[in-house]
């Protein structure tokens, strides 16, 4: 009969998940990110600049490049991240000379997503008047956000250019976010967001509209983040409590998102509607390495990022000054605890199966607050409760580590 029961939650996981984008009513239209196994950030960027020294002139091009951290940083975490990978380069000089770079690229962040600097060695083969001219290749990019400044030496040749560009993705990943409760994941670990669309009529000026918009939107992703976890919980041989408890969570997200877009539609004058991230079954893994994402996910989304959800909601009951947002607030603020502590009690079951995962497991010096617009609380209210979720989470954490 347990055999039965949690073939019947596998099969009910994998048959929800499929079809998760039609749980938000709308059609999805956002894709998972080309990536290359081995590689967390992959992407590619032009540039122009002067070129000096014998020749001068015009200096453009294209170039495509990943990056591998050289180690693990969560995605909602303020550390700062470093890694290298391969890089390679066209390049055209006043239309006239062709130049092709292959170079191993490394480097890192002074600041998360604010300011990184990457070096570069490798060659480049120049291809002018029918020949073809060998030289040794050093570069340095000075990167804030999407764009950056660089320099570009061939040591051989008599040519060095100086430029900007703009690269997509950023050289050491995605411009930090943190959704508000599980967000839903793609192969690569990046967090997926539901869209929004509203008919001409929707006041986006509205303060309440955009709070319950953001919040819709965060809901919405949940949704299939949930339904995947059942998914995976159920391929990993969990116990059919915590699979069919995490199908319970997708539904009651569900219930989040339509009570979101229905205070969000009252408070703009018209209806919106929601766009869930396309959802796409995650490669396997093999056991060790998909217990340690589990347990990784279990910790920032569930534990930390529901916990965290919870705790605004419920200081948010104090503030609202309407009674359709305290009952929704309060169904949020119920149903999120729940997930946090289904997140924990996943945790536990993961570091059964391997007990030295819960070294992978940290506590964020810093979680960044991104929900201002979105809460009725402030700023300083919000970082008072991330860091008291934070203190929570520290003692959580000795506590798993004995």
């Amino acid at each position: 009969m347990v055999g039965r029961l949690d073939l019947r939650a596998k099969w009910c996981a994998s048959i929800l998940a499929g079809l998760s984008p039609l749980l938000c009513a709308a059609t999805a239209a956002a894709q998972e990110n080309w990536s290359i196994p081995g590689f967390d950030t992959v992407g590619g960027g032009i540039f122009v600049g002067y070129a000096f020294g014998a020749e001068r002139g015009l200096d453009w091009g294209i170039e495509g490049f990943a990056t591998h951290f050289t180690h693990d940083v969560g995605f909602c975490s303020q550390e700062s991240r470093a890694g290298l990978g391969p890089l390679l380069r066209l390049s055209v000089l006043n239309v006239s000379r062709l130049a092709v770079t292959g170079a191993l690229h490394g480097g890192g962040e002074a600041e998360r997503s604010l300011m990184a600097l990457d070096a570069e060695l490798g060659g480049t083969i120049v291809y002018q008047n029918g020949g073809a001219r060998g030289a040794i290749h050093t570069g340095l990019l000075a990167e804030s956000l999407f764009w950056n400044l660089y320099s570009h030496q061939e040591w051989l040749l008599p040519s060095y250019s100086l430029g900007v560009g703009m690269r997509v993705q950023p050289t050491f990943g995605d411009v930090g976010f943190c959704a508000e409760g599980r967000p839903f994941r793609g192969a690569r670990g990046r967090a997926r967001l539901a869209g929004a669309t509203a008919a001409s009529a929707f006041d986006a000026r509205s303060p309440d509209a955009a709070r319950w918009t953001a919040r819709a939107r965060d809901e919405c992703a949940s949704v299939p983040a949930f339904l995947q976890l059942a998914r995976e919980l159920a391929e990993l041989g969990a116990p059919t409590e915590l699979v069919l408890r995490a199908l319970a969570a997708a539904e009651e997200e569900l219930g989040h998102t339509r009570a979101a877009a229905e205070l969000a539609s009252l408070f703009g004058g018209a209806r919106l509607a929601l766009n869930p991230p396309t959802h796409r079954f995650r490669p396997a893994l093999s056991r060790k390495q998909a217990l340690l994402r589990l347990a990784r996910e279990s910790w920032c989304d569930g534990y930390l990022n529901e916990g965290l959800a919870a705790s605004i909601a419920r200081a948010e009951l104090s503030e609202t000054r309407t009674r359709e947002e305290a009952d929704a607030l309060r169904l949020i603020e119920r149903e999120e605890s729940g997930h946090a502590a289904l997140a924990l009690d996943v945790l536990r079951w993961s570091l059964k199966q391997a007990p030295d995962l819960v070294q992978s497991l940290r506590v964020p010096r810093e979680t960044p607050v991104e929900h201002a617009a979105s809460a009725l609380l402030t700023r300083d209210a919000l970082r008072a409760l991330a860091h008291a979720q934070r203190r929570t989470a520290r003692a959580q954490l000795a506590e798993l580590r004995g």
